[in-house]
């Protein structure tokens, strides 16, 4: 009988998706989208439209 390993438990932790590296607040009458990444990227807008796949 061949030597099978057992099956390994699904991870519990969310998979981490591009949505995940960006990150949003409201300051004032504008948004700000920071990127987790790297600090010195961020945008700020008044307008904000969602992204639908």
């Amino acid at each position: 009988m061949e030597n099978v390993p057992e099956p390994r438990e699904r991870a519990t932790e969310p998979i981490a998706t591009d949505a995940d590296r960006y990150v949003s607040y409201d300051d004032g009458d504008t948004t700000v989208i920071c990127d987790r990444r790297d600090a010195t990227a961020w945008i700020r807008s008044s307008v904000v439209v969602p992204v639908e796949r």
